[in-house]
């Protein structure tokens, strides 16, 4: 039996900040915020974190994660990990290559969307993301997680509301994904999901970095710097790279991976396009 999805819908009406968590904290109901991090180094996974607040709370630094420094971004996840439901996903390099990174970014999403329904023993009433369309089954079920391939694709996006029909959003966000832009700064859930997001994706690529340490990832976690560039002419990409990211922003991996002594070399691994390795 085909799923009963969210209805999809992406507004561009201006509404007052926090306007659908004081909406659901007024008539009870459940609101899930949806972000990601990851979606412009050339390395590492890109990550998502969906969140659903417990009722009621907040706090200062539920901001977007690029404008706390680290410290703040700490403070507010552990403070998260304490007033919050979340779940959260991961898509490797691999996958990136395999489908693109906007294909990839809503596999992320939804399988952290996914992930949150199992805390939670319902699904939420209605779900805010920042500017991706998402389609996400209204119906909890264990038992069937998403494909880790292949993105729902939302195909019943309505983006061309009236602004009628936006104002109708605004007061009856149910059963609805809701899309529009400046997601962090409009929405506290969308915020706690960045910080999320960004922490669990920092923490990764810095227990990584020793593992790789000709690069530096637990400096700047897998993003261009000078210093990465030059690790990655010098020596050529890791598993950890992503080779579609390569291919337009990277040179051309050296020869000079042939001097580097071999307790500091890369660990390279090249993956068949048939492979059924589950990303």
């Amino acid at each position: 039996m085909e799923k009963k999805l969210f209805e999809t819908v992406f507004i561009n009406t201006r509404f007052k900040r926090h306007h659908f968590e004081a909406l659901a904290d007024r008539e009870g109901f459940l609101v899930a915020g949806i972000d990601e991090v990851g979606r412009g180094p050339g390395a590492g996974p890109v990550l998502a974190a969906a969140v659903v607040l417990h009722p009621g709370k907040r706090h200062p630094l539920l901001k977007d994660s690029k404008i706390l420094t680290a410290d703040q971004r700490a403070k507010a996840y552990t403070w998260l990990l304490q007033n919050s439901w979340h779940g959260w996903a991961s898509i490797s390099a691999h996958c990136i290559d395999h489908n693109g990174i906007a294909e990839a970014t809503k596999i992320a999403m939804e399988r952290a969307f996914h992930n949150l329904c199992q805390v939670l023993t319902t699904v939420p009433t209605a779900v805010l993301v920042d500017a991706v369309p998402l389609s996400l089954p209204l119906r909890r079920d264990k038992n069937s997680p998403p494909d880790p391939f292949l993105s729902l694709c939302s195909k019943q996006l309505r983006s061309n509301l009236t602004e009628d029909q936006a104002e109708s959003v605004l007061r009856n966000p149910r059963d609805k994904v809701i899309a529009f832009y400046y997601g962090e700064q409009q929405s506290r859930t969308i915020a706690a999901a960045s910080i999320i997001a960004k922490v669990i994706r920092d923490q990764i690529m810095t227990t990584l970095a020793p593992l790789f340490p000709i690069y530096g990832f637990g400096d700047h976690k897998g993003y261009t710097t000078p210093a990465h560039r030059y690790a990655i002419d010098t020596y050529g990409i890791s598993v950890l790279h992503r080779r579609v990211w390569k291919s337009n922003q990277m040179a051309t991996p050296s020869s000079a991976t042939q001097d580097v002594p071999e307790a500091s070399m890369p660990i390279f691994h090249e993956i068949p396009k048939d492979s059924k390795e589950n990303y």
